[in-house]
């Protein structure tokens, strides 16, 4: 059997992720294809742990701290999300290592701490597509506030670095990742992402 495509989604908060993911899962329902949507963090202990401190005004870890927790959250998961697709499942999850870089990296010490974990991780899993949904910090904070909820690292310069941060990344390896436009109408974020997973469904995966 086939192993299945892992697709990961990346952006600041506010995106449109959630939206997307849900776009993208209602196709593969009607076109009848297995597939997992997950997340991180994850909803293990660690994963609630992490969700917990995100809500508060302030993180109640160190960025140390909490970057072990974030690392020590997925080396559980990708194992679950390798089983899947060697099952031939489609994995699509919001958030993988580039959200931790962004986020979490900050300092030298962290990026090491971060490097070695991501070497590990390579060995295991890493995604076959990565869609980057860019948008303004502005343009994210709105939408973030509208919500009514805001997590504590909701706030425009701590963003302004994160978004530094994620290009910092692609970068490095454009090929790895397609840039959508977040701030165009939804449906046509969703045809510019379906666009690019049809090529992989379609068959032309190498």
């Amino acid at each position: 059997m086939n192993s299945g495509l892992f697709i990961v989604f990346e952006g600041i908060d506010g995106c449109g992720k959630s939206t997307q993911i849900g776009f993208l899962e209602n196709w593969l329902h009607r076109h009848q294809l297995s597939f997992q949507i997950t997340k991180e963090p994850t909803d293990s202990s660690i994963g609630k742990m992490i969700q917990s401190s995100l809500t508060k005004n302030e993180n109640e870890f160190s960025p140390l701290v909490q970057l072990l927790l974030f690392t020590a959250d997925r080396l559980h998961h990708v194992e679950q999300m390798k089983n899947w697709m060697l099952s031939g499942t489609h994995v699509i999850c919001d958030r993988f290592l580039d959200s931790t870089f962004a986020y979490q990296a900050s300092t030298e010490m962290l990026r090491d701490v971060f490097e070695y974990h991501e070497k590990g991780i390579a060995q295991i899993l890493l995604p076959d597509i990565t869609f980057f949904l860019d948008v303004p910090v502005d343009v994210s904070l709105k939408r973030v506030y509208s919500r009514g909820r805001v997590e504590c690292f909701e706030n425009e310069s701590f963003l302004t670095d994160v978004r530094k941060r994620y290009f910092e990344r692609i970068h490095t390896h454009p090929e790895k990742y397609y840039i959508i436009n977040g701030n165009a109408p939804a449906n046509v974020v969703f045809s510019d992402i379906l666009r690019y997973i049809s090529m992989y469904i379609g068959g032309d995966r190498k």
